[in-house]
């Protein structure tokens, strides 16, 4: 199932949870996996036709921003030691990062996504990133496979967990890209 509003396992009947967050919850057993890196995502064609070209942070107030349900209406942006926020009001915004890209790939704006959601997009050159010199605060900065504490796993989900974290551990380099200094 994937569902961004699952926090209570136990009462949704599910075994485990991958969940992208920077503080997983503390009632739960939490495996960290690894690192998620976000960016702002457009299609060349949003560009084009954009009523002013994305060179800096306080551009964005002028672009249709689509960003995650629990995303806050201010983006941070860190470009080497210096933090910029921006107060921005977001075109579109849903818990359904599936929605989120299709909106991106659409032309409807600049998508605050993770980088694993658009990496293929980006390598077939459907996507682009904009101000690709800054990261970008998004609404986790890691991945966790989440189980509950008060149940003992089975063989089969232990096993499920092992290849999960091997599985995402060996594609995980492939979602970041080394920003200048």
């Amino acid at each position: 199932m994937i569902n961004d509003q699952i926090h209570d396992l136990v009462a949704s009947q599910v075994d485990l949870a991958i969940h992208i967050t920077s503080s997983p919850l503390e009632d739960h057993v939490a495996t960290r996996v690894c690192d998620i890196h976000w960016g702002l995502f457009c299609t060349p064609e949003y560009l084009a036709q954009a009523a002013v070209l994305i060179r800096s942070p306080a551009d964005l107030k002028l672009a249709r921003l689509i960003t995650p349900l629990n995303q806050s209406h201010r983006l941070e942006l860190r470009q080497g030691g210096e933090v910029t926020q921006v107060q921005c009001d977001p075109f579109i915004q849903s818990g359904d990062y599936q929605f989120l890209f299709n909106a991106a790939m659409e032309g409807l704006g600049v998508a605050l996504l993770p980088r694993y959601a658009v990496q293929h997009a980006l390598q077939r050159g459907q996507l682009v990133q904009v101000l690709e010199t800054h990261q970008v605060k998004g609404v986790g900065s890691a991945l966790y496979i989440v189980r509950a504490p008060n149940r003992q796993p089975s063989a089969a989900t232990l096993a499920l967990i092992d290849l999960l974290v091997s599985a995402i551990a060996q594609m995980a380099p492939s979602w970041s890209v080394p920003l200048p200094a």
